[in-house]
């Protein structure tokens, strides 16, 4: 559906699929993280399944495979 969406208003997929609920590519409760303004915070049980550095790596070779 979501494909078919961006072929239906004519821009590029990048399929995630293959990395959703792989815990490999999300975030780890208690992991910490420094933000933008260079302060730290940690990962929170709600926030786990959000991607990790190696999703967001997935995710940018995903969108630059799919723009090129």
């Amino acid at each position: 559906m979501r494909k078919q969406a961006a072929e239906d208003v004519g821009i590029p997929f990048a399929n995630l699929e293959p990395i959703i609920g792989d815990k490999e590519y999300q975030s780890k409760e208690g992991t910490g993280c420094i933000l933008v303004d260079g302060t730290t915070r940690e990962v929170t049980k709600a926030e786990e399944t959000h991607p990790s550095d190696a999703g967001m790596e997935y995710i940018a070779a995903k969108v630059i495979e799919n723009i090129e």
